[in-house]
């Protein structure tokens, strides 16, 4: 409170420059006073006699006691309100009487001025303070007083977002000055076109003059760069782990929409039987997004001993100017059944099964009697119990089998053997 009243208090004892109005008379056949100084911005009001008018010379004539007019000031017969006088000297006499010497001076005193040194300025965004300097000539014996204040039509710049600036008001003694404003300027990460900052003078004392540099322009160049990845190059999961993500994101948000494409790529997992997802999909980022997208995968338990197995995915397609940075992603996936497997190509000398594919039946053709033969489907369900064979040939009934994808395993001493099968309609 102490502060506030001081400064309130400072503000009373100021007088500030204000526009004044000066009266000029005729008295016989002469101005009074005929010789009169008076600040810029200041008014002229002239009474005369109506017989008498005052018309603007220049020094000559007016030095010959003549009358002929320059362009400048002229009132009507009878006198008249003279205002927008520049600074310096005017010269006027009454055109019916300058013979006479009835004529008269006008000094009028320099304006004050204010002026940005610079008017523009160019950065790359991030976070810095940049300083505005801002140089004031008060020409007068009083204070002037004038605003900084953001020019908020011409700043394309978000206030709080991507800078930050308190208007601040200038009180002014008289003489030569030059003060600091200062824009704090805001990285914000996002992918946006170049913006800026303008500034103006406001709320400035009524004779102040503002030159030529009025506005002050502050461009930003952004620098952010816009890339989409995958969240990481692989991740491992145990086949039991059911349904997984893989995770897609972009370095940093924008004000516009952004999409990707998620392909599923050649692994030696096998879709539908090892694992359950789309050949694509489309992952939207709205603007200003910062959530990670997901596409999930099912990964299928099929109590099926294998060896570990991939997935393989790519990113493509990137709409609304990202580029791409991780795009390839592997799920690896480490099998949960721990039995000794023996692979079809190692084993398929000794066993046979054929037609493949098959309508009704197949031929399973042993050099060795087999035990514990069943056929299951890939999620490790048994659709025909189990059973013994004879070394030779052996008919087998698939007819009550849907048409699809199976599995035939039987034990071989500590081994399993597995064969794999399409049933046909």
């Amino acid at each position: 409170m102490k502060k506030v009243a001081l400064v309130i208090l400072t503000l009373a004892c100021f007088s500030f420059v204000q526009a004044e109005s000066w009266t000029i008379v005729s008295f016989g056949f002469g101005f009074s006073p005929d010789s009169i100084t008076v600040q810029y911005g200041d008014t002229i009001l002239f009474q005369l006699d109506s017989a008498f008018n005052a018309q603007e010379v220049n020094q000559a004539t007016w030095m010959a006691n003549d009358s002929t007019p320059v362009l400048g000031f002229r009132t009507s017969q009878g006198g008249g309100t003279v205002t927008g006088l520049s600074a310096g000297t005017h010269y006027y006499v009454s055109d019916s009487n300058a013979y006479m010497g009835m004529k008269g001076r006008i000094f009028v005193t320099p304006a004050p001025t204010v002026r940005f040194r610079k008017s523009a300025d160019t950065i790359v965004e991030s976070n810095l303070i940049v300083p505005v300097f801002v140089e004031t000539n008060n020409t007068t014996n009083q204070p002037i007083q004038f605003m900084v204040s953001l020019q908020t039509s011409l700043t394309t710049a978000s206030a709080n977002l991507d800078f930050t600036f308190i208007n601040r008001v200038f009180i002014k003694p008289p003489g030569l000055s030059v003060d600091t404003v200062f824009i704090n300027v805001l990285d914000d990460q996002l992918i946006e076109n170049d913006e800026n900052i303008v500034l103006q003078f406001s709320n400035t004392s009524p004779n102040l003059e503002v030159t030529a540099d009025s506005l002050y322009t502050l461009q930003i160049l952004d620098n952010d760069t816009l890339s989409v990845s995958f969240v990481g190059a692989a991740f491992t999961y145990q086949e039991s782990a059911g349904i997984v993500p893989v995770k897609v994101a972009l370095s940093s948000p924008v004000a516009y929409d952004n999409s990707i494409t998620v392909t599923l790529d050649t692994g030696n997992a096998e879709k539908g039987l090892d694992f359950i997802c789309l050949d694509a999909t489309t992952l939207n980022f709205p603007a200003y997004s910062i959530d990670t997208q997901i596409v999930w995968v099912e990964l299928i338990n099929d109590s099926l001993p294998e060896g570990v197995e991939q997935i393989n995915f790519s990113l493509g397609n990137p709409i609304g100017g990202a580029r791409l940075g991780i795009s390839a992603y592997t799920i690896f996936i480490i099998d949960d059944d721990m039995v000794n497997e023996v692979p079809n190509d190692q084993w398929s000398v000794a066993v046979k099964l054929f037609p493949n594919p098959a309508h009704n039946e197949m031929t399973l053709q042993s050099e060795v009697p087999l035990e514990n033969v069943r056929i299951f489907d890939a999620t490790g369900r048994t659709l025909v119990q189990p059973f013994s064979i004879d070394k030779g040939n052996n008919r087998i009934d698939i007819s009550s089998l849907a048409p699809g994808i199976y599995f035939l395993s039987s034990d071989f001493g500590a081994n399993i053997l597995r064969h794999r099968f399409i049933k046909n309609e």
